[in-house]
């Protein structure tokens, strides 16, 4: 017997086609197994692809899951975004507040209207920063740099964790950010001793005039060799900024965040970071989102 399943690809962190972070949603996958979810993905082969599993309306909360082509993972920020967005925008959802549950939890997404493309934000899972990572020569190695690039003057390497681990490291510029790429060999390596596989680079240099920084992430262990646009590295990213006082609290503010453009993806991220006391730090992700395909798979 044949099953129909309908699907929508979306553009988010972007407010043009063709840009940010690609991310299909299957808005009614029915009774299909976990296996043919890995594979639909796998098939897209896109950085994520999600399906909405569940649904309470009266209540606004939509179960969630989220793969990469090579597996699935609890929480990630452009497909809370895109699939918050497609429940808003394109099922008719007439609220400003939904609540996703990801495997994480529970994560309250936003919109507002009132902005051309909708601005949609969301509060990630609970964000803890971690050992800071001391290893040079390692270091080095993963990011393929040499030491004299790092800019660990201004704030160490560390673990960040929201939901999935993030190494993340701090490079002297733009040119800094642009010759890192991810060694294979290192970063399973990095895997093994750390139980971490993701690799978050940034500068405080953007791309675009009004960007406070600029960021790449390495997930080659994944299925995805670089990231155009990662909600949940700038989630990290967000606190790790105002513990370490690169940035200072946001209030209202939202501080724009460049990514993907040495891919050829320009993706403008959003965020805010509020202390709140010595430990807790208050951040939100937020971005635009633009529709460019629809259709179905028969399987």
């Amino acid at each position: 017997m044949t099953t129909t399943l309908e699907f929508h690809q979306l553009d988010v962190f972007t407010d043009k086609p063709l840009g940010g972070n690609p991310l299909a949603v299957f808005p009614q996958p029915g009774r299909i197994d976990d296996d043919t979810m890995q594979a639909l993905a796998r098939e897209l082969n896109l950085s994520e692809t999600t399906f909405i599993t569940g649904r309470d309306d009266a209540r606004q909360v939509y179960d969630v899951r989220i793969f990469t082509p090579c597996e699935e993972i609890p929480f990630a920020g452009h497909p809370t975004i895109g699939t918050a967005w497609l429940l808003f925008q394109e099922l008719g959802l007439d609220v400003a507040q939904l609540t996703l549950n990801l495997s994480v939890g529970r994560v309250p997404v936003r919109i507002d209207r009132a902005q051309d493309p909708p601005f949609v934000y969301f509060t990630p899972p609970p964000i803890e920063l971690e050992e800071e990572f001391s290893d040079l020569e390692r270091l080095s190695a993963l990011y393929s740099l040499e030491p004299s690039r790092f800019a660990l003057h201004r704030a160490p390497a560390q673990f960040v964790a929201a939901g999935i681990r993030f190494l993340i490291v701090p490079v002297t510029d733009r040119a800094a950010l642009e010759a890192a790429e991810a060694d294979i060999p290192a970063l399973r390596s990095l895997l093994k001793s750390h139980d971490c596989q993701l690799l978050t680079s940034f500068c405080l240099e953007g791309y675009s005039p009004n960007a406070v920084a600029a960021t790449r992430l390495f997930a080659p262990l994944t299925g995805v060799p670089e990231d155009p646009a990662t909600g949940s590295s700038a989630s990290c990213l967000a606190h790790y900024l105002c513990h370490h006082g690169l940035i200072e609290n946001c209030g209202e503010q939202w501080l724009k965040l460049d990514q993907g453009y040495s891919i050829g993806r320009p993706s403008a991220l959003y965020l805010r970071a509020n202390r709140k006391s010595d430990d807790e730090i208050a951040v939100h992700i937020g971005g635009q989102v633009v529709p460019v395909a629809r259709g179905t798979f028969t399987i």
